[in-house]
């Protein structure tokens, strides 16, 4: 799509973003289809924890349902329940960084691998992704806490874009940190954060300042 086609703000319409291949945005997100039947593809659902796979995508009809909660639509409906948003902000995620229709999300192997690669920050944002609060969560931070000193980052590596929790350093660069990966942009430097104590505590990573509670 070209940015003539985009119109003079640069921002997708909802009906071109209805029109984006919906089939692949699970991947996207980490989400592999348990079983595949006919244009049916079945996932462990996406908006809540299950054992038994109840969300379907129809390929054909470009559309989704969670039988779980009885809770159906289309890409722009299942971004905003996903990432707890506006139809607004999901008009400006999909315009502004994501171009999920054009290349599938793939993780890099390793840290290793990622860390040589030239990281561009896309966006930074609220932390919204119930993937990367789940991930706060299983590390025995608060939810409440992560929104409060992290944000949500889009970032680019070579031609792949990932999100991740992003701890912003005092020189403008950020901390990544997801499931899958822990790396930083550049420029590298430490984070203070003045909360008024009349001492200074040092902590190895974000993990380690953040408390359990807020």
């Amino acid at each position: 799509m070209s940015e003539r086609e985009r119109g003079s703000s640069g921002l997708l319409t909802l009906a071109e973003i209805r029109e984006l291949e919906l089939i692949s945005y699970p991947s996207e997100l980490g989400f592999e289809p348990v079983k595949v039947h006919s244009a049916d593809h079945w996932y462990l659902s996406p908006l809540r924890e299950e054992r038994t796979a109840s969300f379907k995508v129809n390929r054909r009809l470009n559309r989704w349902y969670d039988h779980g909660i009885s809770i159906g639509g289309n890409l722009v409906d299942f971004a905003g329940i996903f990432y707890h948003c506006s139809v607004g902000e999901v008009i400006k995620m999909f315009s502004d960084y994501w171009f999920f229709h054009k290349a599938r999300f793939l993780l890099p192997s390793t840290e290793k691998a990622a860390a040589n690669c030239p990281i561009q920050i896309l966006y930074a944002g609220q932390l919204t992704s119930k993937t990367l609060l789940d991930y706060v969560v299983s590390r025995s931070v608060s939810a409440d806490i992560a929104r409060q000193y992290c944000r949500q980052v889009n970032y680019q590596i070579e031609d792949r874009r990932y999100f991740a929790i992003g701890l912003l350093n005092n020189s403008g660069g950020y901390e990544l940190r997801n499931s899958y990966l822990k790396l930083a942009s550049s420029p590298k430097d430490i984070t203070t954060i003045n909360l008024g104590a009349p001492t200074v505590s040092v902590f190895e990573g974000m993990f380690d300042f953040c408390p359990t509670r807020p």
